[in-house]
């Protein structure tokens, strides 16, 4: 996401933070973690169902 939102340049900006995303990346458990999204679809979009979800602290109260 670094690249996304800080823009293409960005790894080269942050050599040491591109260097801890590596080593990290390379865990297994890193790449298990990455591979889930080959295996399931996410959504991208922020509904009203998503919203729920994510912050059910702020939904209304069933009645």
């Amino acid at each position: 996401m670094v690249p996304f939102i800080l823009g293409e340049n960005a790894w080269g900006d942050f050599p040491n933070l591109k260097r801890f995303f590596d080593e990290i990346s390379a865990r297994p458990a890193a790449q298990a973690a990455s591979a889930l999204k080959e295996k399931h679809s996410f959504k991208t979009e922020m509904d009203d169902e998503a919203r729920q979800h994510m912050f059910r602290h702020l939904a209304a109260p069933a009645k």
